[in-house]
């Protein structure tokens, strides 16, 4: 689509200098048939003027093209590398907290073996209170521990989702500037 509309472009100014091509051949040609040699080098002249000017204004605006659809393409590729790079990152992130929600979620289970087995020591009169109290505090923070690990997560997965929300809308962004810079 986008080469239709440069193409058109294109056209439409090789058309244009077409016109003035032919408007001077056929001033040319008035010009042959009843006037005099300095008037009809002058118009010879005014041809090829026209057509050296309509050469390089379709190379102008074919290098520009060219600029602008490079920069674009570089654009693109730079923020696709971004998105790409930030999925991995947020992924190696969740990775990393699902393994640490795994290691005190151990941690927590053993906990629960301690305190129960020193609340049944307790009972039976083998530990004192403060050792049972001191297994209860422990099991108290280990779920403490767990609750935060997985808070965690969640803010690792919605601050990565966010960033990567960002980054694509940033390359949507560079791709319809880039689309209207080349039509």
């Amino acid at each position: 689509r986008q080469r239709d509309n440069r193409a058109g472009r294109l056209q439409a100014a090789v058309n244009e200098v077409q016109e003035k091509v032919s408007v001077a051949r056929a001033n040319l040609a008035k010009v042959k048939a009843g006037a005099k040699q300095g008037e009809i080098n002058a118009q010879k002249a005014v041809v090829i003027r026209l057509q050296a000017e309509q050469g390089t204004a379709i190379a102008a605006q074919q290098a520009t093209l060219a600029r602008l659809i490079a920069e674009r393409d570089t654009q693109t590729e730079a923020q696709t590398a971004t998105i790409a790079r930030l999925i991995v990152e947020k992924d190696t992130q969740v990775e990393t907290q699902i393994a640490v929600i795994a290691e005190v979620r151990a941690q927590l289970a053993n906990a629960r073996v301690e305190n129960k087995r020193y609340e049944s020591l307790y009972q039976q009169g083998a530990v004192s209170a403060s050792s049972g109290d001191s297994k209860s505090l422990t099991l108290q923070t280990m779920q403490q521990k767990v609750n935060q690990a997985q808070a965690n997560l969640k803010r690792i997965d919605a601050s990565g989702t966010q960033q990567i929300a960002e980054a694509k809308a940033n390359l949507r962004r560079i791709q319809t500037s880039g689309q209207q810079q080349v039509n």
